[in-house]
């Protein structure tokens, strides 16, 4: 099975290009267009145990759980 990545963008034409990249470069991709259901996301990946980064220009890391969904 491949790694998951996250794709968190807003810009239909900027996600579309990640994603291709992405998909390219043999990643499983989900696409999320919104901060909050991006976070709900990673907290549920975290609860069924899976490592991940969180590269964001306003989160770094854990600072993503900080926030409330």
């Amino acid at each position: 099975m491949s790694e998951l990545a996250l794709v968190v963008e807003d810009d239909e034409d900027l996600a579309t290009i990640f994603t291709e990249a992405l998909q390219k470069a043999n990643y499983q991709v989900e696409t999320i267009r919104d901060g909050l259901a991006a976070q709900r996301r990673v907290i549920q990946i975290q609860r069924l145990g899976c490592p991940f980064s969180v590269d964001l220009p306003t989160f770094h890391n854990l600072d993503i759980f900080l926030v409330n969904p």
